[in-house]
């Protein structure tokens, strides 16, 4: 039994992405045979409590013991459960409240909490019901949020991009991205039961997966031509410029050769005419808004702390899903390649556009109607 809760403690630290049936098969590591259902209590236990069912009950038995009153002879006498309350509407009330001053609590910090401020003892399991089936709460992944965000720069940025943006073809983001070696390795390989899988690999700081790109996209994706890589791999007094770091120097070539070949006109409403990038000091250079400006096309600073404005950040985690999948098999040039053709097209962008609320001008379904589907709806339209 150890040596399966181990096991299905890998599961849930993420060394392996999903929980399948083979948790409930024999094993030369389980045995004995496991149930799928007691491996499903186990995750259900692992989700409420952040633990694995054995270190909890060691743990609340130890603070038992701790807490229990000593007898004559010095022992701790056993604390036996208190019979649990209901959850009143009160109590629920002040469950909420909690919840809402700490969304990551586990049940068993939300029932001390919710004892301390109420008097009340409530079941854990009743903690979770009244969440679970009362509430419709579902517990999933959360975003971190800047306390040094401004609420007036992000207010004043989203009424300049609504008065300047007539078209969200307008609007080209730029971003930098690390790229490791490990963003496009596979985590999991198939293995014989009980058996370890090594695969050998050469450790290479010079290795040509290691690079950043300074991405620039818009509403079909990322722009090809507007994308350069930069390998990490320079040697010490090497004069190339598609290697090494970027920095203020590096980023105005970007812009100057690479970026403003492909901008529009803002005054004459063409495409890709709005720039929106970060207050990361390489793009806080004069020369970089003079540039895009003589290009006639408008610079737009997001504020900051605040990624959550830039639908290119989901971009590039599409773009690495994509590597992660591709390279093995057509090697880090190609995928790359395909990676910024085909990894995000413009229903997705759609999407990331319609989270950002100052973005009203995203043009409806109907705008994404795909060739085929036009056609058939001219003939529908003629007959």
């Amino acid at each position: 039994m150890v040596a399966c809760r181990k096991r299905l403690q890998r599961y849930l630290l993420g060394e392996e992405l999903e929980l399948t049936a083979t948790l409930a098969r024999k094993d030369a590591s389980m045995d004995p045979l496991v149930p799928e259902d007691t491996c499903k209590k186990w995750y259900t236990h692992w989700e409420q409590f952040g633990e694995g069912p054995t270190t909890t009950r060691e743990r609340v038995e130890l603070a038992r013991q701790k807490a229990a009153p000593k007898g004559r002879k010095g022992k701790r006498k056993r604390v036996r459960d208190r019979p649990a309350s209901k959850m009143t509407p009160v109590v629920k009330a002040q469950l909420i409240k909690l919840v809402d001053e700490d969304p990551t609590a586990y049940l068993d910090e939300l029932q001390s909490r919710l004892e301390i401020t109420t008097g009340v003892y409530v079941a854990m399991k009743t903690i979770w019901v009244c969440l679970v089936v009362d509430l419709g709460w579902t517990l999933g992944a959360y975003s971190l949020k800047a306390q040094q965000q401004d609420a007036g720069q992000r207010e004043d940025y989203k009424q300049l991009m609504e008065r300047l943006v007539k078209s969200p073809n307008q609007v080209m983001w730029i971003d930098e991205t690390d790229k490791g070696a490990n963003a496009s390795r596979r985590k999991r390989a198939w293995r014989r039961r009980g058996k370890r899988v090594e695969i050998s690999a050469i450790f290479d700081s010079n290795d040509i997966n290691r690079y950043t790109m300074i991405g620039a996209a818009n509403l079909s994706g990322f722009v090809p031509a507007a994308c350069e890589l930069i390998q990490r791999n320079k040697v010490e007094g090497e004069d190339d410029e598609t290697k090494g770091t970027v920095d203020r120097e590096r980023f105005v070539l970007y812009v100057e050769k690479i970026l403003c070949p492909n901008l529009g006109n803002y005054d004459l409403g063409e495409d890709n005419s709005i720039v929106v990038m970060d207050n990361a000091s390489i793009h806080k250079d004069p020369r970089v808004e003079g540039l895009i400006n003589a290009h006639g096309a408008r610079l737009v600073y997001l504020p900051c702390y605040s990624p959550d404005l830039n639908p290119i950040e989901h971009m590039f985690a599409d773009y690495k899903r994509y590597l992660k999948r591709h390279v093995p098999t057509l090697g880090p040039a190609i995928a790359h390649m395909e990676a910024l053709n085909i990894s995000v097209g413009t229903e997705k962008v759609l999407n990331y556009y319609r989270g950002l609320d100052y973005m009203r001008v995203v043009p409806t379904a109907a705008a994404t109607l795909t060739p085929e589907l036009l056609v058939v709806l001219a003939l529908y339209i003629d007959n």
